[in-house]
């Protein structure tokens, strides 16, 4: 049986460039040198993928296959390079989880850079989420507890 499939364009690309490029800067990730490529693919290909190719020196790659099996909207796009910076982000504590020497205490150092990043750019941005939530003035007649 053969599967329908969308052939992305130029203009798919550049979008995807772009609105990774922001997302890169979005998270503070300007240590890293990006490669990004626009990639022969099927329509089983995955939509994208980010490489590592030289972690010491900040190295990486982000592509996007050519082909889909259906015809992506710019939501969709934009889904596709944040997953795919989301994986540049943490690639530090995923090389630390998977490495056989692996250091505990370096774990944890990059897992509260990660929160650090969460707590300066994210944070900020979900008032809407807390809206409404106020810190009650203290009990009149009541021993704060020490």
């Amino acid at each position: 049986m053969c599967q329908e499939s969308y052939k992305l364009e130029e203009r798919h690309f550049d979008y995807f460039v772009d609105c990774g490029k922001a997302y890169v800067r979005f998270y503070g990730l300007i240590d890293w040198e990006v490669h990004w490529f626009f990639r022969e693919g099927t329509p089983d290909s995955p939509k994208a993928c980010m490489e590592v190719s030289d972690f010491e020196n900040r190295l990486a790659s982000i592509s996007l296959f050519d082909e889909f099996d259906s015809r992506p909207d710019e939501s969709y796009l934009n889904r596709v390079v944040f997953h795919e910076v989301q994986e540049l982000f943490i690639c530090n504590l995923h090389a630390l989880a998977i490495s056989r020497d692996w250091d505990p205490l370096e774990y944890d150092k990059e897992t509260h850079r990660i929160i650090r990043v969460m707590e300066n750019i994210i944070l900020p941005r979900l008032k809407d989420v807390t809206d409404g939530i106020v810190l009650q003035p203290p009990a009149k007649n009541k021993k704060s507890k020490k």
